[in-house]
């Protein structure tokens, strides 16, 4: 696809029974493509494949994957000029590979990957200008680690790893941003393998209600948080 004028189909009242598997276009001057929704009636449901190669204007990435169940890898994607990934693959259930995505603009990552559950590895993205994590990689069931995590901006982490069961470790967390009070509610919740929390740039963090209920820090790594 390299250009994109609607037809009467596109505006048919559901999408979820089209059966397009594979998706690849070229639209440098698109500024926004939905191909999820977060009504399920909306989505590609059965989609697997997707590519946008060369560059694009797109800012808005939100929805954009919602609720594509099918959907396995995405081959190429242009995130260089995206500020929000609000919900971008939120219900990829079957996702197992991305591709380097350039992030640095991005401010909002509100559920970009909740429920992608098969999902083992991210490549490294800058998060550095991240303010909002609330529910980010929540029910990431396979997920292992994001050695690359930086939270030096974020306002809010609310369940940002709950459920994450296979994650082990995290680099040092930042709280620079600062978080409120109540941000970090159930952030850790039922991270079964999370071994080991560090908090740093604390200096004018109020601190938070922290739940690390199921997951497997040992008394020396709880008084060491503490402390």
């Amino acid at each position: 696809i390299s250009s994109w004028n609607p037809s009467p189909h596109s505006r048919a009242p559901k999408h979820s029974n089209w059966s397009i598997l594979e998706f690849s276009c070229r639209l440098p001057s698109c500024t926004s493509l939905k191909l999820g929704n977060f009504e399920s009636q909306y989505a590609l449901p059965w989609l697997r494949f997707f590519a946008w190669f060369g560059g694009n204007a797109m800012e808005d990435m939100s929805d954009m994957f919602y609720g594509c169940h099918n959907l396995m890898a995405i081959r190429a994607l242009d995130t260089s000029s995206v500020t929000n990934m609000l919900g971008a693959f939120r219900d990829c259930a079957l996702l197992e590979a991305l591709p380097q995505l350039e992030t640095s603009k991005v401010t909002t990552m509100e559920e970009t990957f909740t429920s992608c559950s098969a999902l083992q590895y991210i490549p490294a993205m800058d998060t550095g200008a991240v303010e909002n994590f609330r529910y980010t990689f929540e029910s990431c069931f396979a997920l292992k680690a994001l050695p690359w995590l930086n939270t030096q901006s974020v306002i809010d982490m609310e369940n940002a790893f709950a459920c994450c069961r296979s994650l082990k470790s995290l680099p040092p967390l930042s709280m620079a941003g600062p978080p409120g009070e109540w941000s970090l509610g159930n952030s850790f919740y039922s991270c079964c393998g999370l071994q080991k929390l560090v908090f740093t740039d604390t200096g004018s963090w109020p601190g938070s209600l922290v739940d690390i209920s199921d997951s497997a820090l040992d008394h020396d790594a709880v008084v060491a948080l503490i402390n």
